[in-house]
């Protein structure tokens, strides 16, 4: 009224029923507001008061091998650690462990390196993958005051998630299995690491 113009019925009047996002934002701005989940306000305050660590992907993959490496025989924890078991034992704080960002960057990389291995989907679990653990593992430092002693010697090839394909698959040109082939790759592969333990130096000393 006022200005002559002829009433116009909105989306959400037509038919006594409320019209779908996708109506509404085609017929101009949205009548219905998205409401995005809301941190708990306990949780909220919690996460306020915790001190934030910003450890690095890389330091995060050592860190989870690490706890991994602990618990390689369930003598620890007697189960696969779930995410946030792993997320807990070492060591991220505040945004690190309110969020799965920077955990999923570092688990998706390890998990396509074939360091770790995801033991079930859901809850995820994990453990150290049998291929990383074929002709042992580096030891970890026993302290519990300092338990990332050793931490930083773990090394990989790479700190950055695969850009495509399943992070646990393998691309092979479609050979089949063949049990001979696999114990001479084997063999190949003891023999290499031999080759290449005479020229180490013992950085735990």
């Amino acid at each position: 009224g006022g200005r002559g113009a002829a009433a116009v019925a909105r989306p959400t009047e037509v038919l006594g029923r409320q019209a779908s996002p996708l109506a509404l934002r085609a017929s101009g701005p949205l009548v219905r507001e998205w409401t995005k989940l809301k941190t708990p306000k306990m949780l909220k305050k919690y996460m306020e008061r915790m001190p934030h660590t910003e450890f690095t992907v890389e330091e995060i993959m050592q860190r989870i091998v690490t706890v991994l490496i602990k618990n390689v025989d369930l003598k620890w924890r007697h189960h696969p650690l779930t995410s946030l078991e792993v997320m807990k034992e070492a060591g991220l704080r505040g945004r690190q462990i309110k969020s799965k960002l920077w955990f999923n960057k570092a688990a998706s990389t390890l998990l396509g390196l074939r360091v770790i291995h995801k033991v079930t989907g859901q809850p995820i679990t994990w453990e150290i993958s049998e291929e990383y653990r074929e002709f042992g593992l580096p030891p970890i430092s026993k302290d519990p005051r300092t338990p990332f002693k050793f931490a930083h010697l773990l090394k990989f090839a790479r700190n950055r998630p695969f850009r495509y394909g399943p992070l646990h698959g393998l691309y092979k040109k479609g050979k089949p299995f063949n049990a001979a082939k696999a114990e001479e790759r084997r063999e190949a592969r003891k023999a290499e690491f031999e080759k290449v333990k005479e020229t180490w130096v013992n950085p735990y000393k």
